[in-house]
């Protein structure tokens, strides 16, 4: 399952959402959030690696994942991606980190956008 919803999203300069905006770089509220839910969906699979005894390059796609995705999602939502991006890469291939709380807590402002704004 790719992320190819996000490479729809219209980057013209006069797009009536432009950057920032309620669905950030997307089109639109579904755009937003199946791109914001796929993202989710390759990051939190980090903590299940870590009891499976994950690979490094499953923390690298999630690092890139979360970085391309940080300047496209809505405003409220950098902070948590850039939050979230930051531990992934201070956690580096250390998965016990992915399984301490703080890693889902740091998930929990992302899954309550989706929660609200993804019906």
């Amino acid at each position: 399952m790719g992320a190819s919803a996000s490479l729809n999203a219209s980057t013209s300069p006069d797009a009536p959402t432009g950057t920032g905006g309620v669905y950030g770089e997307f089109g639109s509220m579904s755009e937003a959030c199946l791109s914001v839910s796929a993202t989710m969906l390759s990051v939190t699979i980090l903590p299940l690696a870590a009891m499976a005894g994950g690979k490094p390059e499953d923390i690298e796609k999630a690092k890139q994942e979360l970085s391309r995705m940080e300047g496209k999602v809505p405003e409220e939502l950098k902070p948590a991606f850039e939050k979230l991006r930051a531990f992934t890469e201070d956690a580096g291939s250390d998965f016990s980190k992915y399984g301490d709380g703080q890693f889902e807590e740091l998930m929990k402002p992302i899954q309550d956008w989706t929660e609200k704004n993804c019906k």
